[in-house]
């Protein structure tokens, strides 16, 4: 949806139509239907936000996903925070999901406790759109629940998608961790990063760590561990 796709599921998506007709195929047969949720969350105003609000109270499930995820894309879609808020609980999990991409999607802050409980959800999905949403609802205090999901956590995807977030997120406050639990890691990305949130916020206190990086198997940590040596070193001339 997002870079205006001209065809979905192979259908032309309608951007050349009324909103009327618009409307009407929101209500209409699929795979129109879906076509027509695209070119709506395209179309800027009042009246498309309308239709779209409207469409995300239906019951049929699929209809509710469809109309959150043009919210989640439209321009103005913000304005409707608290709908996307109210189908963070709905009863079936790919509207929550799809709820919960929206309210990032649009920074509704408001989302962000009903976001954070995704993170104990059954779905791995769940767990994974949540994980996702917080880079950018991010608090302090979901510094520990995150970093339990990457820790503990028994599907490897789950704790990729965690360390992400951590990687995304990390601060002056909460490196030292990251920086610990990542320097000895098995993946070399981890590693490497480790040495790059040293070199935003290290001291000469982990050179010593890093100078046993600048050894590692993997050449891009060997070369980043020696650029963060360097910065810190300047850093301490400074």
């Amino acid at each position: 949806m997002e870079n205006r796709p001209t065809t979905w599921n192979g259908v032309e998506v309608p951007y050349n139509v009324s909103i009327d007709q618009l409307a009407s195929l929101v209500r209409g047969p699929i795979p129109e239907r879906w076509a027509a949720f695209v070119a709506l969350a395209h179309t800027p105003g009042q009246t498309a936000l309308t239709i779209l609000a409207d469409s995300a109270q239906s019951s049929d499930p699929h209809v509710r996903r469809a109309a959150v995820e043009a919210i989640g894309l439209h321009p103005h879609g913000h304005h409707l925070g608290p709908l996307i808020c109210s189908l963070l609980s709905d009863t079936h999990d790919f509207v929550a999901r799809s709820a919960c991409e929206a309210a990032a999607r649009q920074r509704v802050t408001e989302a962000h406790d009903a976001v954070v409980r995704f993170l104990e959800a059954t779905p791995e999905a769940s767990r994974i759109a949540a994980l996702h949403s917080l880079r950018v609802l991010w608090r302090d205090e979901d510094f520990d629940p995150v970093l339990r999901a990457y820790s503990t956590a028994s599907s490897a995807t789950i704790r990729k998608e965690a360390a992400w977030t951590l990687r995304a997120t990390a601060s002056e406050s909460t490196w030292p961790r990251l920086f610990a639990l990542w320097r000895e890691d098995a993946l070399p990305r981890h590693r490497q990063w480790a040495c790059e949130l040293a070199a935003m916020y290290g001291s000469r206190d982990v050179i010593t760590d890093l100078e046993r990086l600048t050894h590692d198997v993997d050449g891009h940590v060997r070369v980043t561990a020696a650029r963060a040596i360097a910065k810190i070193q300047a850093r301490a001339h400074s």
